[in-house]
Order: C-alpha cells, then sequence, then structure tokens
C-alpha cells in the first residue's frame, strides 16, 4: 500500500496548522457547534516527516505535535530512516519489526473499514480537534520552510486519517510511555511497564478491528482482554470498549471504556409506572453518551448519559411513557362514573456533550396523558312507573408528560440539546345516556293520549380534559454553539361530551320526546308538515299522533333526530297510501306485518282503521297477534295469507303468488309487497325504540325463514318481467332517467350492474317502475343514507346483514361488490352474506352488525346490544343505523317476492 507522494510546498502549510485550527472553528462554529467539522480539513494539512529538521534540532520533546502514521509502506523516494537516516531509493521499505504498522509477515494489513468499531467511528477524522493531535515522542518537529532556510526537496508521505488507536498512542505518549525507542528493532518495554505494554498492543489492535474480533493478535492471544477487565469498576466497561445496553434487571446502560467507548442504551421499560434507564456516559478522554430508554406507561423516560470528558455527543433523552386510559364506568356500580386517565411520564433530560466538543443529547418527549374512561348508561327501569337512572359522568383525561431538558453543549464549541416536546393531554370521556323510565301510555277522557309521570334518568357529565405537557427547555451551547431550541407544549385534550337524557319510555319509549318550543328549525319546519297530515288523519279516525302537550309521537318523534332521512321516510308512508288497493285490503296487509312483528303503537292506529273500514273484529284480533286470520275470505284472506308468508319465510310459494296474481293482477302483488315493504320499516323502528301505544299486544311471532330459490327461471326480473322503456309510460320514463342519472356512474365506479345490455333497469330498480309514486320514493330514502354520520363500512355491514338474514341475492351482490371497495374483510362479507354471525369484525362494526341481526331476527334489541350502540354511534347514529336497517328489509321483501337474482357473469353484455 504506497503513500502518495508530498511535495516540499506543502510543509508550510502544515506549520500553519494550529493557526488554521482556531481559524477553522471560528468560521464553522455557527453552523453546528464547530469543531466537529474541522477535522477533515486538519488531517489533510498532516504531514509525516520521519526526520529533524536541520534547522531545528533542538525541537524534540514531548510537546512536540506531529501526525501519526498507521502503516510504514513508503514511495519510491528520498525518505529518511527511523533509525540511521539513511536515503532509501527506488524501493519500497516495511517494519516487520513495528507492531503499529506489520503483520507478523512484515505486511502491512488493508484497511478493513466495514468492521470499523463504534469506538474509532467515534475518534474519526471528522471528530478529532487539533488540540489533541497524537504526539509521539520519537519523532522530531517539523521541518519549516522560511527564506532562511531552503526548502526541503526530499520525498513525504501524507499521513493517514488520523484514528482512535493514533489518539491513544498520543495520549500514552504525552504521558512518557512510547512504544519503542527509535533504534530499536523491536517494540520496547513501555517506561508503564507490562499494563501500558499490554495497552500499546491494544491500541494498534483495536486500529480497524472491533474490539471483540478473534482475528485481532491481541485479543485472540488473551492479552488485551485481561487487562481490559481489570478496569470494568465504577460501572465502566473497561479501558477502551463500548458499554452495553440496559436490561429489565439493569435498566441503566453500562458506561463506556474508562479511555474510549460509548455508552450503553439504557433499557425501554415494558413496565407500567417503570422508569426507562439511563444512557451510560461515554469515556473519559473520548465517546458518546448512550440514550436514555422509554418509559413504561405512566412512567418517565431515562435520562441521557453525558459524553466523555474530552468530547463526543450526549445520549438523547428517552421518551415519557403515555398515561393509562381510564376504564369505561359500569352501570349500577359507583355511579356508573368513568375512571380517569392517569398523566403520562415526563421525558428523559438529553446527556451533557464532552468539554471540547460534540452536540448535546435532546431532551425526550413527555408521554401523552390517558383518555378518560367514558360514563355508563344510566339503568333502565325495573318496572312500571319508576324513572330511569343517571347516566354516568366521564373520568378525566391525564396530564400530558412534560419534555425533558434539552443536555449543555460543549464548552467550545458544541449545540446544546433541543427541549423534547410536552405530551398531549388526554381527552375526558364522555357522559353516559341516561336510563329508560318506566311510563306508560293513558288514553284522557277526550281521546288524548299521554305519558304517565316516569321520566328517563338526566345525562353524565362529560369529563374534564387533561392539562398539555410543557415542552423542555433546550440545552446551552458552547463559547461558539448555539443553544437548543425549547421543546413545544403538548396538544390540548377535548373534553367529553354529556351524555343524552334517557327516554321515558311509553310514547316516546328509548327516545325522549322533542319539545317542539326549543326544537331547531329544521324540526320544527319538519314537524309543521307533519302536523298538516296528521292533523286531519287524526279528525277522521281518531288516531292520536301528538300527546296532549302537542309534541309528535309514534314514528315521527323518530323522524325529528335526523330531518333529512326523516322527511324522505315520510315521504314514503305518503306514497303508500296512493295504492289502488281496497281499504280492507290495505289495513289486512298492514295489521299482519303489525301482528307478526308486535307492533304496539301500529297495532294501535291501524286497528282503529280498521274497524272503521268494517274488518270483522276476530280477524283483526288474530292477525294483531300474529296469528292466521280468522274471519276473512277472499281477497282479504289471500292478501293476509300472503304477507304474513313473505314475512314469515321470507319468500312467497309459486302456489301463493299465481294466486295473488289472479286476484290483484300484477300491478295489484306490486302494491301488496311494497305495502309491506314500508311498514316492515316501521315495525322495525316502533320496536327497536320500544314505541308504545295505549293498547299493549304480545311479543311477536319468530320467523321461519326459508330462502327462495332464485333459479333463474324468470331472467334478470325475476316474476317481474324488465320494462321496456321504449313502451314505458312519462312517470315510468321519468323514474328511470332519474334512476340512470344516480346508478351508472355508481355502476360506472363499482362495477355493480343495475341495467341489462338493452339499458332496461334490474334489481329493484324494475319493481319500482312498476309503482313510480311509492317506486321515486323508496329510491330517494335509499339515496338519503348517503347523508348520515355513519362511517361507510358501518352502512355497508348493516345492508349485509339485512341481506344475508333474508337471503336476498341481489343486494348481497351489490353490497358485497361495495363493501369489498370499501374495505371491509373478506371473511366478514361472507359471513354477513350467508346470515351467520359475524367474523371479522371488531368495535363498532361489530356492534352494528350484532344489533341489526338481533332485530331482524327477534324483531327486538336488548338493553345490553341498544346501549352499546348507542355508547358507539351516539342517539343519532343508532337512530340513522335503525332507519338503514328498515329501509332495507323493505327492499329485501320486494326481492325475495319477486325473486329477482343476481346478474351471472354471462347474463350482461356492458353497454
Amino acid at each position: 500500500m504506497q503513500r502518495p507522494s508530498f511535495d516540499a510546498s506543502d510543509e508550510a502549510d502544515a506549520d500553519s496548522d494550529d493557526d488554521n485550527d482556531s481559524d477553522l472553528s471560528e468560521q464553522d462554529a455557527d453552523a453546528d457547534g464547530g469543531v466537529e467539522d474541522l477535522s477533515e480539513q486538519e488531517t489533510d494539512n498532516a504531514v509525516f516527516d520521519p526526520e529533524p529538521s536541520p534547522q531545528d534540532p533542538d525541537s524534540t520533546g514531548p510537546d512536540a505535535s506531529v501526525a501519526d502514521v498507521d502503516t510504514a509502506t513508503v514511495s519510491t523516494s528520498n525518505v529518511s530512516d527511523h533509525r540511521d537516516s539513511e536515503m532509501v531509493k527506488d524501493s519500497e521499505v516495511s517494519h516487520p519489526s513495528d507492531p503499529f504498522t506489520a503483520d507478523s509477515s512484515g505486511a502491512v494489513p488493508e484497511s478493513e473499514p466495514e468492521q470499523l468499531s463504534a469506538t474509532q467511528d467515534l475518534v474519526s477524522e471528522r471528530n478529532i480537534p487539533s488540540a489533541v493531535r497524537a504526539v509521539d515522542t520519537t519523532r522530531t518537529s517539523r521541518s519549516v520552510a522560511t527564506s532562511a532556510s531552503p526548502p526541503d526537496t526530499s520525498t513525504h508521505a501524507v499521513a493517514p486519517k488520523v484514528g482512535s488507536a493514533n489518539i491513544l498512542r498520543g495520549v500514552l505518549t504525552s504521558f512518557g510511555f512510547g512504544p519503542r525507542a527509535a533504534d530499536s528493532p523491536v517494540p520496547a518495554a513501555p517506561a508503564g511497564g507490562a499494563l501500558v505494554n499490554a495497552l500499546w498492543f491494544a491500541v494498534r489492535d483495536i486500529e480497524g478491528r472491533p474490539a471483540a474480533d478473534p482475528a485481532s493478535s491481541i485479543f485472540g492471544t488473551g492479552l488485551f482482554m485481561p487487562i481490559n477487565s481489570l478496569f470494568t469498576v465504577g460501572e465502566r466497561c473497561g479501558l477502551i470498549c463500548d458499554g452495553a445496553n440496559g436490561t429489565q434487571a439493569n435498566p441503566n446502560g453500562v458506561g463506556g471504556g474508562w479511555l474510549v467507548g460509548n455508552g450503553g442504551a439504557g433499557w425501554s421499560s415494558t413496565v407500567a409506572g417503570v422508569a426507562g434507564g439511563n444512557g451510560g456516559p461515554g469515556g473519559v478522554f473520548w465517546g458518546n453518551g448512550g440514550n436514555g430508554g422509554a418509559g413504561g406507561l405512566g412512567a418517565a423516560g431515562g435520562d441521557g448519559g453525558n459524553a466523555a470528558l474530552l468530547g463526543g455527543h450526549g445520549g438523547n433523552g428517552g421518551a415519557g411513557g403515555d398515561g393509562i386510559n381510564g376504564g369505561d364506568g359500569m352501570t349500577g356500580l359507583n355511579g356508573g362514573f368513568g375512571v380517569d386517565g392517569t398523566a403520562g411520564g415526563r421525558g428523559g433530560d438529553g446527556g451533557n456533550a464532552g468539554l471540547l466538543w460534540g452536540r448535546a443529547g435532546n431532551g425526550g418527549v413527555g408521554g401523552a396523558g390517558g383518555d378518560g374512561g367514558d360514563g355508563a348508561h344510566g339503568t333502565d327501569a325495573a318496572a312500571a312507573e319508576e324513572d330511569g337512572g343517571a347516566g354516568g359522568h366521564g373520568g378525566a383525561g391525564g396530564d400530558g408528560g412534560a419534555g425533558g431538558a434539552g443536555g449543555k453543549g460543549a464548552l467550545l464549541a458544541g449545540r446544546g440539546g433541543a427541549g423534547g416536546a410536552g405530551g398531549a393531554a388526554g381527552a375526558g370521556g364522555d357522559g353516559g345516556f341516561g336510563g329508560t323510565g318506566g311510563a306508560t301510555v293513558i288514553t284522557l277522557a277526550d281521546g288524548r293520549i299521554v305519558d304517565t309521570d316516569a321520566v328517563g334518568g338526566i345525562a353524565g357529565l362529560g369529563g374534564a380534559a387533561g392539562q398539555p405537557g410543557t415542552g423542555g427547555v433546550g440545552g446551552a451551547g458552547g463559547v461558539f454553539g448555539h443553544a437548543g431550541v425549547n421543546g413545544v407544549s403538548g396538544e390540548i385534550g377535548t373534553a367529553g361530551s354529556v351524555g343524552g337524557e334517557g327516554g321515558a319510555g311509553g310514547l316516546g319509549g328509548r327516545l325522549p320526546i322533542i319539545d317542539l318550543n326549543t326544537a331547531t328549525p329544521a324540526q320544527a319546519e319538519l314537524a309543521a308538515r307533519m302536523k298538516a297530515v296528521i292533523i286531519p288523519l287524526r279528525d277522521a279516525t281518531g288516531i292520536q299522533m301528538m300527546d296532549a302537550y302537542g309534541r309528535l309521537v309514534g314514528p315521527l318523534n323518530a323522524y325529528l333526530y335526523n330531518t333529512v332521512i326523516g322527511e324522505a321516510l315520510m315521504e314514503v308512508a305518503n306514497a303508500s297510501a296512493t295504492v289502488s288497493l281496497p281499504a280492507r285490503v290495505k289495513e289486512v296487509v298492514v295489521l299482519s306485518v303489525g301482528g307478526l312483528w308486535g307492533s304496539d303503537f301500529e297495532l294501535y292506529a291501524h286497528e282503529m282503521v280498521a274497524r272503521l273500514v268494517g274488518i270483522p273484529e276476530e280477524a283483526i284480533q288474530s292477525l294483531a297477534s300474529g296469528q292466521p286470520p280468522v274471519g276473512l275470505t277472499g281477497n282479504e284472506l289471500l292478501a293476509a295469507q300472503f304477507a304474513q308468508e313473505l314475512i314469515s319465510t321470507r319468500q312467497v310459494s309459486d302456489e301463493l303468488y299465481q294466486a295473488a296474481e289472479a286476484a290483484f293482477g300484477t300491478q295489484g302483488v306490486i302494491e301488496i309487497v311494497l305495502l309491506t315493504g314500508t311498514y316492515l320499516s316501521a315495525s322495525s323502528l316502533f320496536n327497536a325504540f320500544e314505541l308504545q301505544g295505549p293498547s299493549t299486544y304480545g311479543p311477536g311471532v319468530a320467523p321461519s325463514p326459508t330462502p327462495p330459490r332464485f333459479d333463474g327461471d324468470y331472467g334478470l326480473g325475476g316474476r317481474l318481467a324488465l320494462i321496456d322503456l321504449e313502451t314505458a309510460t312519462p312517470a315510468q320514463l321519468a323514474l328511470a332517467a332519474q334512476i340512470k342519472e344516480v346508478a351508472l356512474p355508481a355502476q360506472e365506479a363499482t362495477g355493480v350492474q343495475v341495467v341489462d345490455s338493452q339499458g332496461r333497469l334490474i334489481g329493484p330498480f324494475n319493481g319500482y317502475l312498476y309503482s313510480p309514486v311509492i317506486g321515486a320514493a323508496l329510491f330517494d330514502a335509499e339515496n338519503i343514507f348517503a347523508t348520515s354520520s355513519l362511517p361507510d363500512r358501518v352502512k355497508e355491514v348493516a345492508v349485509l346483514a339485512v341481506s344475508g338474514m333474508w337471503g336476498t341475492e341481489y343486494t348481497i351482490y351489490a353490497h358485497g361488490q361495495t363493501a369489498r371497495l370499501a374495505g371491509l374483510p373478506e371473511e366478514a362479507i361472507q359471513s354477513l352474506a350467508n346470515g351467520q354471525a359475524p367474523v371479522g369484525l371488531t368495535g363498532d362494526e361489530l356492534i352494528a352488525a350484532q344489533l341489526v341481526q338481533e332485530l331482524v331476527s327477534t324483531y327486538q334489541i336488548s338493553d345490553e346490544t341498544y346501549h352499546a350502540a348507542e355508547a358507539a354511534f351516539g342517539r343519532a347514529g343508532v337512530i340513522d343505523l335503525i332507519n338503514l336497517t328498515g329501509t332495507y328489509l323493505g327492499t329485501s321483501a320486494m326481492l325475495n317476492a319477486f325473486e329477482v337474482p343476481a346478474p351471472s357473469a354471462g347474463a350482461i353484455t356492458p353497454l
């Protein structure tokens, strides 16, 4: 390995080395702490000068400052030998006897940069200020070219870049321990005795090799490790070594070697409440401090280790552990109060830099405060006339942990460490909803209806937010370095929301009845439109849709909670009143639905109408009880059987379908199916919110589903022929255009087919065209749920849950595709589509699936499931979820009644 030639003109540059050091320090200090960027220029100025200068014969001594050499191979040129100053020309000379330059064969080993140890990296050429260059007392001072002395024309080699071994040799030499005499062919015992002799071999051997490298001649022969181990005291790893990282048993990092080495990192705690370990300090002369470990939940981070005495970077402080979230309250225990979140841990302080150079460690970030637990739902009334229990208060959020302080930069030129950011404040828990009261409905002498005096429970208060953690103070900089910036404070937390008041039971059921005197403008406007319909209805039939205080009750109160969706559903109900079926047939169909579902308020209202239109009392009572009709004949009996079979089995047999078609015609069957679907939707709302009427009926009759065949014998329209738009009525054409305006872009985006190859609408849309007034209202109602606050995935879960329970092929096909696009797991899609308990769902999505499946299969929602949904989605979200379920119950009823299939792969040719 040849050295590059050295021009005599460079010798003068070397003489100005010390001046350059101070000049460069001033130039670079402002940039980034200064001195760590000087070494590259300094080592370029260093020279290899193996003989004394004739102009300065007395310069030899311990104060001489020259650069050391890592190899002894020189280029073919005039070079003075260490021993006799003879000129060597036209040959390469090596010194096999020099243990610092050659191996046992006399060859100079190649450098091994990929094996450089952390210690050598620490003292690389970019980290060595000129003030601590290696010193060799066996060499003379550098020759200086001046006007009084002719330039030295001998060829010199540029010194290699300085490494950790060079520095340590210089340090030892400065204490009087030389490696060998100038005229000695083999290493001489240093003045310090056997210890320093072994250390000299160790210093030579770690140059370019990891300390534990078995190829090392010193470590391999066991000469250094025993010496190193003698100094594993004072929480140091030895003389020259990197400290081990902390462990759970010994959290703090071990300090670097007494001479050179990096400190080990502190242990990052995995135990709640246990702080992280501190980083180990760097070596006495050179070395970086280790980083502090992160704290466990709610615990402080460890402090960063300080750098070595002379130079090195301080370790960063460990992050504080996040606070522990408070647990949710439990109904009936401790008032249902949520538990407070705990405070986040403080960030560890950054370690200080070395004396001469180095960056200080940054402070660790503070841990976030834990969120407060939500308050529990109040207890529901266990008996009539009892009040509902109060909702529990939410727990307070925990305070964010303070950021750690930045370490101090090097005294001469070093940047101070930045302060750690404060931890975010914990959010307060939401207050619980009040429990449902045990009010019942009574009829006054004048026919008005009103609840008894029981009330719902009051709402729980939301928990207060925690305080954000303060940012850590930045560390001071050196003389030529800048101070570290202060850390920013943590994010401000949010207070928990107030829970809702519980419904009183009775006419409002689980929903408090909205006071129109304090209603929003949108609620007041919708209420006025409703009253314009129901007041004439009341006068004609006696059906009370307002209580004695003028408040809307029944489904109308629920519609006011989301006026946009509520208005669309009200339009469906109004459109259903336009069917051409005889009045007695309409009431038979509605009583059949209400009786099977056990919907009290629906049966209260339509029993009155049924009597007015002359339906026998025994027929009314049998239908209201969910039993086969008694006292009916002809088309009325057929309509009752059709509706009951569709609801109970979720299909209509060919025999019954053909009989109904013969009795009512295709248009009549369409209207029976659409009317059944409309009141299925209403019944699901009545039962989900436990809306009562003046009379109490049975619990309903559980279904015995027998999914339809969907064998495809009828084509894409099922039992209904696809309407040819070339011969369609104006009303059908207008509705088809409205549907295509929305559905065709959706088909393009999702791949769900809505038209066949001839442009005819398929799926539910073909059925809507048979009754354009009701069909338009149903189409609008389906689309209006795009405005709901429910997440898209939750909506898809709800639709798939309904469709799977009913075995509705087209909606399973369509919403299976949109569910995939929304990101639902395939296993969840398949389980829901098959009407099975959901697989692969968690959290709110699982709660939504369970609520819908429970409502569709049992016609009820248990208190436990309802309260879980209310906590997950809020009252408005639960109302939207129930209305969405009811809407797709009606869609499923229509698709199953007409056995509308999903399009097969070859059934549709793209337009």
